[in-house]
C-alpha cells in the first residue's frame, strides 16, 4: 500500500517521538502523536489481556483514554465475546482486527448482536480497531475506538497501524517491569484487579484492608496535587511496603494505576521486643506502628506520610503512646524500647554461657 508523504512523516515522527519520550512519562503526548496518524474517539495503549480468558489485566504499562465502566463491563460479562478473537490471535491466525467486520465473521449472530447493543451502544462505540502483540511479559493490545461523529477505520489507517506493532514491542521492553499491580477510579473503588494479585493480597489480610481504606485518601492527594508524584510508605504487621499512585487515563473520569512493593530494610526491632513492648504497655496496633516508626529514626511529618494520616493525628497517636509508657518524648520512647532490645541480648548471651 502506498501512503502519502505526510502519512509517511506522521508515522515517523510518532515512532521518533515514542523513542525520545518514554509514553510512561508523557502519556499524553503519546497518544497525541498516535491520535495525528490515526484520529480515535477513546484507546488503550498497551493494554494486558490474559490469554486464557481475554480479561483486562492490570498492568504498570498501560495507558487507558477510556471510561472506568468500560473496563469493569468488559472484565465483569464482555470478555467472553472477544475470547474466540484471541484464541485465533493465539494461534497465530491474525495479529490485528477491524472489531465490526470480524466478531460478526467468528460468533453466532444471536451473540454478536447482544455484544454490539449491550456494550458497543451502551458505551458509545461506533467501530473498533484492535492489534494484539506478544512480549517476554505477556500479551498486550493497542485498542483503538470511534463514535458514530467519526468515520469507520479505512484499510489505510489499519494499515499504518499494523506497521507499527514492530515498535510498540520495542517500546514496552523499556516499561517499568511488572510489579503487584491494580487500577482504581477517582473515588478509590478498585476498578481491575488480577487473579494472582487477588490471591496474593488474600495471605495478607492486613495489606489488603489497609489498600482498600487507604485508597480514596491516596487519590484525593494526588488530585490536590496532580504535578507531583504520590508515594507513600506504610507498614503492616511489621512489614514495610512502598506503594505508588499514578494517572493512567485520559478520559474524563480518571483512572489510576497502585503498584507496592515490600522495602528490604535492616531489622531495627526484632519482632519479639516490640510485641513484648506493646504488650506490656497495652499499645494498640496503630501505637505500636508509631513505636516501630520512632525507633527507626522517623520524623512526625515522615510518620504521617507512611501511615496516610493527618500531623495531627500522629501527634495524638504519639502522646497516647507516650503516656502509657510514662516517657516524655521521642528520644525517651526510643530510649525505653531500645534498652528492652539489650535486655534481650544479654540474656541470650547469658543462655548461651549456662549451655
Amino acid at each position: 500500500m502506498n501512503y502519502s508523504h505526510s502519512q509517511v512523516k506522521g508515522m515517523m515522527d510518532f515512532i521518533r517521538e515514542a523513542y525520545a519520550s518514554s509514553p510512561w512519562k508523557n502519556p499524553v503526548r503519546f497518544l497525541k502523536s498516535l491520535h495525528r496518524i490515526t484520529p480515535f474517539d477513546n484507546s488503550a495503549a498497551f493494554m494486558k489481556i490474559d490469554p486464557a480468558t481475554s480479561k483486562i489485566l492490570p498492568s504498570s504499562a498501560t495507558l487507558w483514554g477510556d471510561e472506568p465502566d468500560v473496563m469493569m463491563a468488559h472484565n465483569a460479562y464482555f470478555w467472553q465475546f472477544k475470547q474466540p478473537v484471541v484464541q485465533k490471535i493465539i494461534n497465530k491466525e491474525f495479529c490485528s482486527f477491524h472489531v465490526q467486520n470480524r466478531l460478526p465473521q467468528i460468533l453466532p449472530k444471536k451473540k454478536s448482536e447482544e455484544y454490539q447493543v449491550d456494550f458497543w451502544e451502551k458505551y458509545k462505540k461506533r467501530y473498533s480497531y484492535a492489534q494484539y502483540f506478544k512480549t517476554r511479559e505477556g500479551w498486550f493490545s493497542l485498542y483503538l475506538t470511534r463514535t458514530s461523529r467519526s468515520p469507520d477505520f479505512s484499510e489505510e489507517e489499519q494499515s499504518m497501524l499494523d506497521l507499527l506493532v514492530p515498535h510498540m514491542k520495542m517500546i514496552l521492553s523499556s516499561a517499568e517491569p511488572d510489579g503487584p499491580t491494580l487500577f482504581a477510579d477517582a473515588n478509590g473503588k478498585i476498578v481491575c484487579i488480577g487473579s494472582e494479585i487477588e490471591k496474593d493480597l488474600k495471605k495478607h489480610p492486613g495489606l489488603e484492608k489497609r489498600l482498600r481504606a487507604d485508597l480514596p485518601t491516596w487519590i484525593h492527594w494526588f488530585l490536590s496535587e496532580p504535578f507531583k508524584p504520590l508515594r507513600v510508605e506504610i507498614t503492616e504487621n511489621g512489614v514495610p511496603y512502598c506503594c505508588w499512585v499514578a494517572p493512567i487515563g485520559t478520559g474524563r473520569r480518571p483512572l489510576f494505576r497502585i503498584t507496592w512493593e515490600a522495602l528490604d530494610q535492616p531489622a531495627l526491632l526484632p519482632d519479639k521486643v516490640l510485641s513484648d513492648f506493646s504488650k506490656r504497655y497495652g499499645l494498640s496496633p496503630r501505637e505500636k506502628e508509631i513505636v516501630l516508626l520512632a525507633v527507626a529514626g522517623k520524623q512526625r511529618k515522615e510518620m504521617a506520610h507512611t501511615l496516610g494520616l493527618s500531623i495531627d493525628t500522629v501527634k495524638e497517636y504519639l502522646a497516647s503512646t507516650y503516656q502509657k509508657t510514662s516517657v516524655e518524648g521521642k528520644a525517651a520512647l526510643v530510649a525505653k524500647v531500645l534498652s528492652g532490645l539489650s535486655l534481650s541480648k544479654t540474656e541470650q548471651a547469658n543462655q548461651s554461657l549456662i549451655l
